[in-house]
């Protein structure tokens, strides 16, 4: 079986700015702290990484359960701020029809690996019509490093087909080098995606496997993963 890791913002769709917005937005709420957060880097990074850069900034402790209010008012704004930019947001080049093929594909276990909590995930997914190609993943709210969440999907994976699942068969699909040392972190494949801010060259030189310059062709996507 194999097992396709994809991450989502800049390689499945380009949803910015609702994420920072929604950010700005529960800090607001939470602390009364009008931030809007633009020097602080989002791409790449988990949501515990970006909230306790947050935290380091404006000297927050996680006293009454900070954190927790933080996070449950940021899943209620961005479910508001991706309502709000739909005619912004787009899905990247060729999402729909690759995803219809990899899901009809035997022995293909199709899921997530990002840095979103799980809640953002699924209401990033569920706002461009994706969530139900996907099964569980891992995400930013089971670790705050990227670099350990490829083993809790693999779990999540043999837990749901209880097929045997070797690591050269499990790929991780980015569009970022942290995509890609997540990869390799845990001896899986990668294909680095230029639809995000770093070119194929440059997710090569990160170690990627393979780097294309988008998905748009589900052929060629295929052929690289072996599932023809």
């Amino acid at each position: 079986m194999k097992v396709l890791l994809f991450d989502i913002d800049g390689t499945l769709l380009q949803a910015a700015p609702s994420g920072r917005l929604a950010f700005s937005d529960a800090l607001r709420e939470v602390t009364g702290i009008e931030d809007t957060l633009e020097e602080i880097a989002f791409h790449g990074q988990t949501d515990p990484i970006i909230w306790g850069k947050i935290r380091s900034k404006h000297g927050l402790d996680d006293s009454n359960g900070l954190e927790h209010r933080f996070f449950s008012s940021y899943e209620v704004h961005l479910a508001h701020r991706l309502h709000d930019m739909s005619d912004r947001g787009r899905l990247c080049p060729g999402i729909p029809a690759l995803l219809q093929r990899l899901v009809a594909a035997p022995d293909v276990y199709l899921s997530i690996l990002t840095g979103n909590i799980e809640a953002g995930a699924n209401a990033k997914l569920m706002a461009f019509g994706l969530l139900d190609f996907f099964r569980r993943g891992a995400y930013g709210s089971d670790h705050g490093d990227r670099n350990l969440l490829g083993p809790i999907a693999i779990k999540r994976a043999v837990a749901t087909t209880g097929a045997t699942i070797r690591l050269e068969q499990c790929w991780v699909i980015g569009d970022t080098p942290w995509d890609i040392a997540c990869g390799r972190a845990f001896g899986g494949r990668t294909l680095g995606v230029g639809t995000g801010s770093f070119s194929p060259a440059q997710l090569l030189e990160a170690g990627a496997d393979h780097a294309l310059a988008d998905l748009s062709d589900p052929a060629v996507v295929a052929e690289v993963m072996g599932l023809n």
